[in-house]
């Protein structure tokens, strides 16, 4: 075969026309279908919604790297749940969001001929969804808990897959991270709004809620209620980890970015997503935010015009919201809580004490029940029980662990432990290697490998005080830091090979 003939059939073994002819074939049926059900049950409104989702898929096919920009700022804003919740768009819609990853996957395999990855965490995955699926068996509810293991699958097992084969160049990863600042910019700034126009009576479309009752600060004359930022997940604690997550990858962003007008972007996202953080005045963040300040000063990933920037940027928080003061005051009862030694003068509030006293609950229940745990979901069912003996305070209704170890130890045991924690062990050791092994080469590539590794920090610092659910953040937040792994090994040891080469298999570098 010559070599003009053997350039030929690379390309139409790489790139068949015929595919793109049945695969456009395929999506008009599907539109016209959709479309005359549409009209036929007078829904205008999805017509509506098709004609310009078609549009939109049209751009994406493309330049099919927007569809996964905007899946994750989608996501990380929490807009599918909140279109479905507030605005009454219909599931099937909903669901096609975590789908637009499929867009360019399928562009990468059908046109370019690439293969799916599956990365080594994979297996650990594995590990996890079968122990889940043991402990749904031998539970209490099976039912109820197989409702876990099926979350599982699709918010983290299918959820880690997409997102893997998605992101595959230095390129697309450093696109999804500036979508995640965006997303977080925006949530902050409508944080800040509320705050400063105290308009908490206002949703902002779902993206600014309130969780409860706020906490009383002494006015100038009376004592006030102040409330809490909730953002778009209703739950003000789970919104300040989702949003201190993103805090590394602006950091270290902020210093790795090759233009001044991107670094300083980087750096004001940064701002508003702290400014989003702080007005959840979770005392809970405020000790993962020191813990991480710690981490990344004593790991040497901070140098000292970063130090300075957290430094005034934490400074500046805690000036403009005395609130935040008020609440971390609280710290001087820990003294007490620890010792034993807690008089009505010094004895913590409430929220602490039941905290305490649920994650006392789920330790005595992990003891209980070493190997396996109760099953995925179940402590709650176990947490009278176990809470009233000898806890802090009295449990009233079934309750969650709020701690993301003793949760987890007494829903999956031992098991459940090595298999969840093991993936997540690996995935750090990797980005650390990568980021060592990068730091010449590939400046941008380490940097984000350090800002994804900080952020699976701060979701482990945050998980003291924290069960786990929402996991959809956790698994997205694995993913990325998966194909960081990826893409570096790909261009640190086989520069010239196809990008779907799947190399995120090798040990060595």
């Amino acid at each position: 075969m010559s070599t003009v003939e053997q350039d030929h059939h690379e390309r139409t073994a790489t790139n068949p026309e015929w595919l793109r002819i049945v695969f456009a074939a395929i999506v008009i049926v599907c539109a016209v279908t959709i479309g005359l059900a549409a009209l036929e049950r007078g829904k205008v409104e999805l017509l509506l919604l098709l004609v310009g989702g078609a549009a939109f898929g049209w751009v994406c096919l493309s330049r099919p790297n927007l569809s996964i920009y905007l899946a994750m700022f989608l996501l990380y804003t929490n807009a599918p749940v909140i279109a479905k919740r507030f605005h009454g768009i219909p599931h099937p819609i909903v669901y096609c969001v975590p789908l637009l990853l499929l867009l360019p996957i399928a562009y990468r395999l059908l046109f370019r001929g690439e293969q799916i990855i599956f990365p080594r965490v994979t297996v650990w995955i594995t590990l996890f969804l079968m122990v889940e699926t043991v402990g749904a068996l031998t539970s209490i509810d099976p039912p109820a808990a197989f409702q876990t293991v099926l979350t599982t699958v699709t918010e983290g097992a299918l959820l880690f897959l997409l997102v893997v084969n998605a992101v595959r160049t230095e390129q697309v990863l450093r696109g999804v991270v500036w979508a995640f600042l965006a997303a977080g910019a925006f949530l902050g700034a409508m944080s800040a709004h509320q705050y400063l126009t105290n308009s908490y009576d206002k949703n902002y479309g779902g993206f600014a809620q309130l969780e409860g009752k706020g906490f009383g600060v002494q006015g100038e004359r009376v004592k006030i209620i102040q409330n809490r930022a909730a953002g778009p997940l209703a739950v003000k604690n789970r919104y300040a980890q989702i949003m201190l997550m993103l805090f590394p990858l602006g950091l270290f962003l902020f210093g790795g970015e090759r233009t001044a007008l991107l670094r300083w972007l980087a750096l004001a996202a940064t701002v508003l997503i702290m400014v989003g953080w702080a007005l959840t005045f979770s005392r809970g963040g405020a000790i993962a935010f020191g813990l991480t300040v710690i981490a990344m000063g004593g790991l040497g990933h901070l140098r000292l015009r970063h130090l300075l920037i957290v430094g005034a940027i934490a400074g500046v928080l805690l000036l403009a919201l005395p609130q935040f003061r008020t609440r971390l005051a609280s710290f001087q009862t820990l003294p007490a809580l620890l010792t034993g030694k807690m008089t009505s003068a010094n004895r913590p509030d409430g929220a602490v004490t039941g905290r305490v006293t649920e994650m006392l609950a789920a330790v005595r229940v992990y003891m209980d029940h070493p190997i396996i745990g109760v099953g995925p979901a179940m402590f709650r069912n176990y947490s009278q029980q176990y809470g009233n003996l000898g806890g802090l305070k009295a449990l009233e209704t079934k309750r969650e662990a709020h701690c993301l170890y003793a949760g987890v130890a007494a829903e999956l045991g031992t098991l459940g432990l090595i298999a969840l924690f093991g993936g997540v062990f690996v995935t750090l050791r990797d980005l650390h290697r990568i980021r060592v092994a990068s730091a010449n080469s590939h400046p941008l590539l380490s940097r984000m490998a350090t800002g994804f590794f900080f952020m699976i920090i701060v979701y482990l610092t945050t998980g003291i005080f924290e069960h786990f659910s929402f996991i959809r953040y956790f698994w997205t937040m694995m993913a990325l830091a998966t194909a960081c792994v990826c893409i570096a090994r790909r261009v640190l040891q086989e520069p010239t090979a196809s990008e779907g080469t799947a190399t995120c298999n090798q040990n060595t570098y």
